[in-house]
């Protein structure tokens, strides 16, 4: 796997991040609060500026009140269903 899949991957998994965090109705800093991070380290984190570490997502699933490994497989779903019908995304 190359770096730029691995980044489209990452970036693919913020993109889930900000919208499962829109759809919940929380703002950056109430994610930021409930992390005990800044609403602007949060920030950071959810435009790709700072690292996604498997500490980082695992605090944010859990501020989020979602699994962990469903923020993982989201983004292999989204590809799964995409070649299934045909669009050919290919990572």
């Amino acid at each position: 796997m190359n770096v730029e899949t691995i980044n489209s991957r990452v970036q693919a998994i913020l993109s889930d991040i900000r919208s499962i965090r829109i759809k919940k109705g929380y703002s950056q800093g109430e994610c930021g609060a409930m992390m005990h991070i800044s609403q602007n380290t949060f920030s950071k984190i959810e435009s790709g500026s700072l690292d996604l570490t498997v500490e980082r997502l695992m605090l944010i699933a859990n501020a989020l009140d979602v699994d962990f490994f469903d923020l993982l497989t989201t983004q292999i779903k989204t590809q799964l269903f995409a070649v299934e019908g045909g669009l050919a995304q290919v990572g």
